[in-house]
């Protein structure tokens, strides 16, 4: 059960992207408008790289993928996990498969008539970014895998940096074979949205422990978390295509602008102090570790707060801010008001005693699984899922997404 454990513990982030099966240019709000969607997540969006790199993970197996289609696929709920939910509000047609799954393999991304599988990239969170030489100096953990780039360890983790260098070399290629020129693919990406749902795992590892636990909250973390998440957005995202671009003569500086890319979608950090792998350690008066809480609270506002300073220096691209916080936790304090019942505790058995909150192999989950908020300990079911993509496709509270909602974004031109 330790295996079980062991993936579970060391979240991911990944990368998807979806390419509709035509591309027939701008069209008005509420048509088809949006030719690709690329999701850069954590465990959250994962459709089964884990599977594929971890020999440890066992979320290809039973109670994981209780309710999906297929059956269990690396997914960490009973069902669809937000890319699937988003995906289906944009009106593509498929699930999102793992790159990492042999059957996403080379040529399925060769034309836009053709709809390909979606491609995954996975790697740690933009913990490596804030301060690598902190995490370099922590003591390794014997059953934990190097996130340092130091060579010990079984270093399962890849920097954002090194998601996009993947996203340049595998899926990049095989959409120029689509198009004639740069041009062509920048206004393609143009018209596709950027998803991106990180940071709630730097705040878990950085309130983790009693020393590090009155840090998290701190100015120079969580500035330093968005000033390098913001710089990825800006940059790092833009310079696989800019050298493209570059190699085409094609004259500007290596931002989103040479991207091409005008549309991102961020979704906040949750409420990860509500997480039921949490509750042996509250005391008998909480609820939620609030220390984690109020640092993604923080966090959340400074990424808010960004939305209106990067949509006027990068104009002609829109940011919108998804406040999952806010949803997830109106969710966790009203339960009956959006159909749950059951909010502190997981619809599968949780492996006590090993870190993760992983549900245990082969158990059987709750048998109303629609009413429980938690799927395993740190994760959503189905159903709470549902609600979040939702919202953010369709609120037109801007306590809940900022300025406006992804269905407007979508049908932007």
């Amino acid at each position: 059960m330790a295996r079980t454990i062991l993936c579970f513990f060391f979240f991911f982030l990944c990368l998807v992207a979806l390419l509709h099966p035509s591309y027939s240019g701008a069209v008005s709000l509420g048509k088809r408008n949006v030719p690709a969607m690329f999701v850069f997540g954590d465990s959250i969006v994962d459709g089964g790289n884990n599977v594929f790199v971890d020999p440890n993970c066992t979320t290809d197996t039973l109670p994981y993928g209780y309710d999906f289609p297929t059956g269990p696929t690396g997914r960490f709920t009973n069902g669809r996990n937000p890319g699937d939910f988003l995906s289906q509000h944009l009106r593509f047609p498929r699930f999102l498969p793992a790159l990492k799954d042999p059957k996403t393999t080379d040529g399925m991304i060769q034309s836009s008539m053709r709809l390909p599988h979606a491609t995954f990239f996975f790697a740690f969170s933009l913990y490596l970014h804030w301060n690598l030489e902190k995490l370099r100096n922590r003591p390794q953990d014997k059953n934990s895998t190097d996130i340092s780039g130091s060579g010990k360890g079984t270093s399962l983790f890849i920097s954002l940096n090194q998601q996009i260098k993947y996203f340049q070399n595998t899926t990049i290629p095989e959409l120029r074979t689509q198009f004639n020129n740069t041009r062509k693919l920048s206004s393609y990406l143009a018209k596709s949205i950027f998803v991106f749902n990180s940071g709630g795992n730097d705040i878990e590892q950085e309130c983790s422990g009693p020393v590090r636990k009155e840090k998290c909250a701190s100015d120079e973390f969580l500035e330093s978390l968005l000033a390098n998440f913001t710089h990825q957005l800006k940059t790092a995202v833009a310079i696989p295509i800019f050298q493209e671009i570059a190699d085409a003569n094609f004259s500007g500086k290596p931002t989103v602008y040479n991207l091409g890319a005008r549309k991102f979608v961020l979704f906040g950090v949750q409420a990860n102090g509500c997480n039921p792998q949490h509750k042996p350690t509250l005391q008998p008066t909480e609820k939620c570790k609030e220390d984690i809480n109020n640092a993604s609270k923080t966090f959340n506002s400074l990424l808010r707060s960004s939305i209106d300073r990067m949509n006027k220096s990068l104009p002609g691209s829109n940011f919108v801010f998804v406040n999952t916080y806010g949803i997830v936790r109106n969710v966790f304090d009203n339960p009956q008001s959006y159909g749950f019942k059951v909010v502190n505790q997981s619809c599968c058995t949780i492996s006590h005693g090993m870190r993760g909150g992983a549900c245990e192999q082969y158990s059987t989950p709750c048998m109303d699984r629609k009413t429980y908020m938690y799927y395993d300990g740190a994760h959503f079911t189905e159903a709470l899922y549902k609600l979040l993509v939702k919202t953010a496709y369709n609120s037109t509270l801007p306590t809940e997404v900022y300025p406006f909602n992804v269905a407007y974004l979508a049908g932007l031109t």
